[in-house]
């Protein structure tokens, strides 16, 4: 065969090298003649038994050196662009990577066989060092939900340095302090190789004022006291006494299924964590029973509804019996005829 011409090249660019494995020599010997000439070698069979299994030795096909550079001239292609921009960088990280794994494992390893503690905590900052070298350190830090929780409150329980090792962050600790911040409920925190670390943050929403002891405090659908100071959050319903942080949800859930006379409600305080006094906003107030609540607080719109009952010269509203509904008035009737004469 000869040299490729440039039109078989353009027609047929990706064409594979064709290998004939049926070639055999043009004058073949015969078995035994090539038996006889065979060089014995180690661990072969007894020289009876090689001679009648020996293979013809084949001569391969002259090699045809222009064709062959031509195919290698043609199989030099620079690789595709996005080989270049993420193939090799993971390949180097990985790399890395297993150097420094590899590295620590060998310190370990050494200091299990010598004094355990003192050599091992030295391995390890000779491993992180190592791997902040590599390109392995804090560079950037993402924080993503946070809305009222201040800033710098975030990176002190990070605990985070721009520099630091970013295998030697805990992670897990790093949660645990940003949870145990006032709006933070929920934290996750991870490292994003080679050189961030990621936050997303769930804060607490407030839900209500708890005032106790005199004291005023804001806090969440849970009951969790988020601030001691509660300035600034005026807007919030209030609710009084002991166990009613914990109440508050549910109970303003039941306020809400009567929207008009849920807007009429100023305080309300939880009676021996069993049940609700509610103030309104005309100085009424209305007592629900524990069982029932929701129905006796629908009766009651009810009534505002059709008789204009909140309307009256009311003090309070006793709805704790079923079926039955008890006015204190606030000035006591006007006595009969017969009661004057007597």
């Amino acid at each position: 065969m000869g040299r490729l011409t440039k039109r078989d090249r353009t027609r047929d660019p990706l064409r594979e090298p064709q290998f004939d494995f049926n070639a055999r020599p043009a004058n073949p010997q015969p078995a035994a003649a090539q038996a006889a000439t065979a060089e014995p070698t180690v661990g072969t069979l007894p020289s009876e038994v090689t001679a009648a299994v020996a293979l013809p030795k084949v001569v391969p096909p002259p090699v045809n050196l222009p064709q062959a550079k031509a195919l290698v001239r043609r199989r030099r292609r620079p690789l595709p662009r996005w080989v270049t921009r993420y193939v090799k960088p993971a390949a180097m990280w990985a790399a890395s990577g297993a150097f420094v794994l590899g590295l620590a494992f060998a310190g370990v390893t050494v200091a299990r066989q010598v004094e355990p503690d003192q050599v091992i905590a030295e391995l390890d900052d000779i491993a992180l060092q190592v791997s902040a070298t590599l390109g392995l350190m804090v560079r950037d830090v993402l924080v993503e939900g946070r809305d009222r929780q201040a800033g710098e409150d975030i990176l002190a329980a990070l605990d985070v340095q721009y520099g630091t090792p970013i295998l030697s962050v805990d992670v897990d600790a790093a949660r645990e302090r940003l949870e145990r911040l006032p709006w933070i409920e929920q934290a996750v925190v991870e490292r994003h190789l080679p050189d961030r670390i990621w936050v997303r943050l769930t804060e607490r929403e407030p839900l209500a004022l708890w005032q106790m002891e005199g004291k005023l405090h804001v806090v969440d659908a849970k009951g969790v006291v988020i601030l001691q100071d509660a300035s600034g959050w005026g807007h919030l319903p209030l609710v009084i006494g002991k166990g009613a942080a914990r109440a508050a949800d549910e109970f303003l859930v039941l306020i809400a299924s009567e929207p008009d006379l849920a807007e009429k409600v100023s305080s309300a305080t939880f009676i021996g964590e069993r049940r609700w006094n509610v103030r309104l906003s005309n100085g009424i107030d209305v007592r629900l029973p524990e069982d029932g609540a929701a129905e006796a607080w629908s009766r009651l719109a009810e009534l505002e509804r059709t008789q204009r009952l909140l309307q009256r010269d009311v003090l309070a509203i006793d709805l704790r019996i079923p079926d039955r509904m008890v006015l204190q008035m606030s000035q006591p009737p006007a006595p009969l005829p017969s009661q004057r004469r007597g």
